[in-house]
C-alpha cells in the first residue's frame, strides 16, 4: 500500500480537498432535507478518504464538516422557532429557505478574488473580509487593511510579495514559486511550491507537501499589529518526507535582517513595486 506521502496519494488528497470544498459550498445553498442528505454522503466520502489523506487534511476537513453540521442544526432550530411563532401565516409549501449571509461559514462570506494580474501593486480594501489570489505574477499584494479575515487561498503565484495581517483561520498556498509571504495565521499549508520565503506567526506547525527550497522566518516585529500574538517559527511538517532525518525541503532563514528595508518601505505610503520585487532575488 502506498504511503500518505507518495505521489499517487498526494494527488488523490489534493483532488479530494477540492471536491470537499465544492460539496461544502453546494450544501450551504440547498434546502434542509437535501442539505442533510448530501452532508451524510460527504461524511461517508471523508471516512473513505482517510486512508490516503495526510493527518493535517484529516483534522481540517473533519473540523469543517462539524462546522457545517452545526450550521445546519442552527438553521433547523431557526426554522422551528419561525413555524411556532403565533399570528404568522405558514410559509408556502413550495418555498425554499435560503441561508442568510450571517449563517454562512466565515470563509464563504464576502470573499474577494484577485486573479490574472501582473506587474501591479494591489491593496485590498477593508470590506474584503476574505481573499483568494490566483494567477498573479510580479505583484506586490498588501492585504493588511482587511479586518476579520478568516481564510486565505493562493493559487499559481509567481515572483510576488504577499503581505497579510492577522488571518484567524487557515492559509493555503498551492503551485506557487519565487514569492515572499508574510502572515499571522492559525494554520498554514504549502502544496506544490518552490523557492518560497515565508515570514510567519502560526498557531500550529506550518505544513509543506510536494515542495522544495522553502525558507521560514518569524513574522517581522515592525509589521505586527496590536491584536497579534507573535509566535516564533521553529519547526515545519513536511508530509512528503517520511524519514526521521531533517527534511531537505525546508530550512530556517539565517539572515532575516536582510529584509528589514522591505518592511520599512511597506510601513510608508510610497511602497514601490520594483523595489519590493528586488527582494525576490535574495531568496
Amino acid at each position: 500500500m502506498a504511503s500518505a506521502g507518495s505521489a499517487p496519494n498526494a494527488n488523490a488528497a489534493a483532488e479530494f480537498w477540492e471536491y470537499f470544498q465544492q460539496q461544502k459550498a453546494q450544501i450551504q445553498s440547498l434546502d434542509a432535507s437535501a442539505a442533510w442528505g448530501q452532508l451524510r454522503a460527504l461524511d461517508q466520502s471523508l471516512r473513505e478518504a482517510m486512508i490516503f489523506l495526510p493527518t493535517y487534511d484529516q483534522k481540517q476537513l473533519s473540523q469543517d464538516l462539524e462546522t457545517l453540521r452545526q450550521l445546519l442544526v442552527s438553521r433547523k432550530q431557526s426554522q422551528f422557532r419561525f413555524k411556532s411563532t403565533k399570528n404568522k401565516p405558514p410559509a408556502p409549501a413550495t418555498a425554499t429557505t435560503k441561508i442568510s449571509p450571517d449563517q454562512l461559514a466565515p470563509h464563504q462570506s464576502n470573499q474577494h478574488t484577485i486573479a490574472h494580474r501582473s506587474n501591479e501593486h494591489i491593496i485590498a480594501q477593508p470590506e474584503d473580509a476574505n481573499c483568494q489570489l490566483s494567477d498573479l505574477e510580479n505583484c506586490l499584494v498588501d492585504l493588511r487593511l482587511m479586518k476579520g479575515q478568516t481564510q486565505l487561498n493562493c493559487h499559481r503565484i509567481r515572483n510576488s510579495v504577499i503581505v497579510c495581517g492577522k488571518v484567524a483561520g487557515s492559509a493555503t498556498i498551492r503551485d506557487s514559486c519565487s514569492c515572499i509571504v508574510v502572515l499571522d495565521v492559525a494554520q498554514l499549508r504549502f502544496e506544490g511550491c518552490a523557492r518560497m520565503c515565508a515570514f510567519v506567526s502560526c498557531s500550529s506547525d506550518p505544513v509543506i507537501e510536494r515542495s522544495d527550497s522553502m525558507r521560514f522566518a518569524s513574522f517581522p516585529q515592525s509589521l505586527a499589529c496590536a491584536d497579534m500574538t507573535l509566535r516564533p517559527i521553529c519547526r515545519v511538517q513536511d508530509f512528503s518526507w517520511l524519514r526521521r532525518q531533517h527534511s531537505p525541503n525546508w530550512s530556517l532563514m539565517d539572515n532575516p535582517d536582510v529584509f528589514q528595508p522591505l518592511w520599512q518601505m511597506l510601513n510608508t505610503n510610497n511602497s514601490n513595486l520594483d523595489c519590493a520585487l528586488q527582494y525576490i532575488g535574495k531568496l
